[in-house]
């Protein structure tokens, strides 16, 4: 029972899980996993993963909390410009995501709510991906973004399986204690920048590659024994959310920091690709979403 966003689930749907003796639920986005009071939901406060992974000897960037728009105001001199944002919690679907802010001008349009600032980094982002179960990795992918949508701070829109790093996955079970079930850790040029204790956007690269990770919690609940070695992706498959790559090269291109020939060998579709929504056996989904792009540029 996949779960997306609302406001009463935990009225309505954990009494519906009982009621047909469901087998687990699976949150979809980070109110769900606040509303349901999933034992991940410690991990959706920045602050705390950001403490963890220190403590787990991962890397993390400088970071400073302030408890409302008008204390990050108040100290918006004192900010190590380029920074990014982010709401301490994000507890609706529609609340503000991270932003990346070049000067204090920007500052204005920051959430009002409680926020975390870093330092922006500019190196590479990567993800590891999993399973955790009974302080174990039964499900693994590490994969690496070739572009993100939108820019800056946006999710992966392309991206490819990389092989596992073992010593990694010791000190990510240490960050992610005491959560069970499907789990992100983002990565942005080494350091530990988000987790994501649900279900996130580039699920199908993981099921492409050979890691159900749905399929392996779910799988997990009907068997009490230990398992076995952990489900790994296939390094080399590739991911593309399509409507945002498409927009992510044309800004490249228009920013002049991406070539037409570069940019063509980047639309060039791959043979094995796994995709976002768009899919021929299933193309409701991509109906919708092109009719909502129409309506957004019209």
């Amino acid at each position: 029972m996949p779960l997306g966003g609302g406001s009463l689930w935990g009225e309505t749907v954990i009494p519906a899980m009982e009621a047909i003796d469901a087998l687990t639920v699976i949150p979809a986005s980070d109110a769900a996993v606040l509303a349901l009071k999933l034992p991940g939901a410690p991990l959706l406060d920045k602050r705390i993963v950001h403490s963890r992974a220190r403590s787990a000897g991962l890397r993390v960037p400088e970071e400073q909390a302030f408890c409302s728009k008008d204390d990050l105001l108040a100290h918006q001199d004192r900010l190590p410009y380029p920074i990014v944002v982010k709401p301490v919690i994000r507890r609706s679907f529609d609340a503000p995501t991270s932003m990346r802010v070049d000067h204090k001008g920007q500052l204005q349009v920051a959430p009002d709510a409680a926020v975390v600032v870093q330092p922006f980094l500019s190196g590479s982002i990567s993800s590891f991906n999993g399973v955790v179960k009974q302080g174990r990795w039964i499900a693994a992918v590490h994969q690496r973004y070739e572009r993100v949508w939108p820019p800056q701070c946006g999710s992966a829109s392309a991206a490819v399986t990389i092989p596992h790093d073992a010593p990694l996955e010791e000190k990510l079970l240490q960050l992610v204690a005491g959560h069970e079930g499907i789990i992100e850790v983002e990565f942005a040029d080494g350091h530990v920048i988000d987790v994501n204790p649900r279900a996130y956007g580039s699920l199908p690269l993981a099921v492409k590659a050979g890691a159900n990770l749905p399929a392996v919690w779910c799988a997990s609940g009907h068997d009490r024994r230990p398992w076995p070695q952990p489900v790994r992706a296939t390094p080399g498959v590739r991911y593309r959310w399509l409507d945002a790559d498409l927009r992510c090269i044309t800004a490249q291109v228009r920013a002049r920091n991406l070539t037409i020939p570069n940019a063509l060998r980047a639309l060039a579709p791959r043979a094995g690709t796994a995709h976002s929504i768009e899919e021929w056996r299933d193309p409701a989904p991509m109906l919708v979403r092109a009719t909502q792009l129409r309506r957004f540029l019209a």
